[in-house]
Order: C-alpha cells, then sequence, then structure tokens
C-alpha cells in the first residue's frame, strides 16, 4: 500500500461536509473516538459516481439498516472484498458521497459530498494543493 500523502481537504459550508478527493486519489477513512463519550459502534455507506451503494463494512448493497463496527475500529480502510483484502475508496472506484450511521439510528448521522479538486475549490474558495509525492512516510520508525 502506498504511503499517506496526508489528509485531504474537508470543509463545512452550510451544514454540509465536502471532502476535496482528486481524481485517481485514494484515501482511507480515521476513526477517532470522542474522549469521555460512550462507545458506539459505525456503519458507512459509500454512493459511487456509477449510483451504485455499498456498505463499507459487508462490501455488499446496504441492508435497510446498514451494519455496524464496534468502537474498537480505527479506521474503514476501502470496500471489503469479502477475502480479507478491499479496494480502495476513490483511485479506481471514485466516490460520489459517504453517509455515517451512529448507536441504533437507521438515518445517517452525517454525510460527506466527494468532490473532485476543481469542484471543492469552487465552492469553497480554497485551492486543493497537488500531492508531493516527497511529503509520504519515509519508513523509519518513530521513537
Amino acid at each position: 500500500m502506498p504511503a499517506s500523502l496526508g489528509a485531504l481537504p474537508l470543509a463545512l459550508i452550510g451544514g454540509s461536509a465536502l471532502l476535496a478527493a482528486p481524481d485517481g486519489e485514494a484515501y482511507w477513512i480515521g476513526l477517532v473516538p470522542v474522549p469521555d463519550a460512550e462507545p458506539t459502534s459505525v456503519g458507512a455507506i459509500a454512493t459511487l459516481r456509477s449510483g451504485e451503494r455499498i456498505d463499507l463494512i459487508t462490501g455488499a448493497a446496504p441492508a435497510d439498516r446498514p451494519h455496524r463496527i464496534a468502537g474498537t475500529w480505527h479506521a474503514i480502510v476501502g470496500i471489503p472484498r469479502g477475502d480479507g483484502s478491499w479496494l480502495a475508496l476513490g483511485g479506481t472506484r471514485p466516490v460520489r458521497a459517504l453517509e455515517f450511521h451512529t448507536g441504533r439510528g437507521v438515518e445517517p448521522a452525517g454525510r460527506v459530498m466527494v468532490l473532485g479538486a476543481p469542484a471543492f475549490t469552487a465552492l469553497t474558495g480554497h485551492r486543493v494543493a497537488p500531492l508531493d509525492e516527497s511529503s509520504g512516510y519515509g519508513g523509519w520508525r518513530l521513537p
């Protein structure tokens, strides 16, 4: 797996979350617990640009109620393939939107629109910097 080149830009506009994901860029979703909050389960559904919806816990079409994972997971790394491997989010399977479910609710707790760099810049006024191949983790161990 290639090294991370840093976090992708995220903006909140009018109650909507927008994520800049340049074409061909793959990414994963970090899950960070809120300090002192009750543990909860999390589910996520991706809507691809093709319109296909995928439950990011099972890799299948979403059921009436999305599958959840326990609060011990730290990331959603991609689309599960059912054999222990996964396909990256973005890249060759461009994502149009993400929705997140928590607890027992059926309605999403949050939605994120995934935009290419030009659309993100047009809506937010913030330029998306080009990827810097030299900014990735270099393979050395941290102390």
